[in-house]
């Protein structure tokens, strides 16, 4: 009996340093974007605006078409209305949105910067949101549904990523 317990402990040392080799050389990923929030007293002003503008627009109904809390909101109005609260005028369109924006890595994201994603069966569109911190951006996101936040990680939005755009 002893003498088998010995062999199973080698063995099981064995596959340990196996295993322990095969992974020494290995680093964990970087994560794909930042898991807090930045200080709020470290934005600048108008950042803090337009995240303001878009909180406050929380629960607004979807319009297409729509730029203002009290018809509603597409998702680019939404992004165009909080811009304009900070004074700063943008394009009307996700689309020209992606096009004129500078484009940034996620890990770059600060709150206020604009996030995109492809539409599935629209080559050319996008959808666009607010970044608000903690991976979490605000949007309008469709028919008969609210101005809401979300999150980057969610299956559908980290599927379909496009990247990401500042202003400042």
């Amino acid at each position: 009996m002893k003498q088998y317990s010995r062999h199973f402990r080698y063995g099981l040392l064995v596959v340990l340093a196996l295993i322990w080799s095969a992974c020494a050389g290995r680093t964990p990923p970087e994560p794909a974007a930042p898991v807090t929030a930045p200080d709020p007293s470290d934005l600048t002003p108008t950042r803090r605006i337009i995240v303001q503008a878009a909180m406050e627009s929380m629960g607004a109904p979807y319009r297409w078409g729509g730029h203002t809390p009290e018809q509603g909101f597409d998702c680019s109005g939404l992004v165009v209305y909080a811009y304009q609260t900070a004074g700063l005028p943008l394009p009307r369109t996700a689309r020209e949105q992606f096009q004129q924006g500078k484009q940034i890595n996620r890990r770059q994201l600060l709150p206020g910067d604009l996030v995109f994603f492809n539409i599935p069966r629209k080559r050319t569109d996008f959808h666009v949101g607010i970044y608000t911190g903690s991976n979490r951006f605000i949007h309008a996101p469709g028919r008969k549904r609210q101005v809401i936040r979300s999150d980057l990680d969610n299956p559908y939005f980290h599927n379909n990523y496009a990247g990401a755009r500042s202003f400042f």
